[in-house]
């Protein structure tokens, strides 16, 4: 979906699969992995249905789940996704909860899409959607500074854009910007 802004740089676009497959054969002849490629593993080994993982004496049995915690899901990215959506399949009680700001988005580079923050809804089972807009970390001035610059970025308002309001307990909080 991107377009080269000129020759140059669509030859090193073009560039891009030959390069990845070299690297991934350089990786295979050391008998060596990265991050990534064991996060695609784990997905097909759920896809297999291995159920469990056990590390160090310790087992998580996926069907004996009832809950998965993701913090920070505006940058949940699509391998991620499938990480979660697999494990879901082994049991109905499992409930997925997150938390996200669709504003911090930070980790596009890696994949992050807000596709999946926004179809949160549409994906798993039974959603819940809960806006939390009081502010208890910051004082007064960092909170209507913040505002300020999501209120005069039109890509941020939307009839969903929710402005964060101070939290009664830290009025006297102060702050500089």
């Amino acid at each position: 979906s991107y377009k080269a802004q000129n020759k140059l740089e669509k030859e090193f676009i073009d560039l891009i699969p030959t390069l990845y497959r070299l690297y991934r054969e350089k990786l295979k002849s050391l008998n060596k992995t990265n991050f990534s490629l064991v996060k695609w593993e784990a997905i097909d080994y759920l896809k297999k249905g291995t159920n469990k993982i056990c590390k160090d004496g310790m087992e998580l049995v996926f069907d004996n789940l009832e809950f998965i915690f993701i913090d920070e899901f505006q940058d949940f990215s699509k391998l991620y996704q499938e990480i979660i959506l697999n494990i879901v399949k082994f049991s109905e009680k499992i409930k997925v909860n997150t938390v996200g700001d669709d504003i911090q988005l930070i980790n596009r580079f890696m994949g992050s899409e807000l596709k999946f923050f926004n179809k949160f809804s549409k994906i798993y089972r039974n959603p819940l959607q809960l806006e939390l807009t009081e502010n208890r970390r910051s004082a007064k001035e960092i909170i209507e500074f913040c505002n300020q610059l999501i209120a005069n970025n039109p890509k941020y308002l939307g009839e969903d854009t929710a402005l964060a309001k101070l939290c009664e307990e830290n009025k006297s909080l102060k702050g500089r910007v």
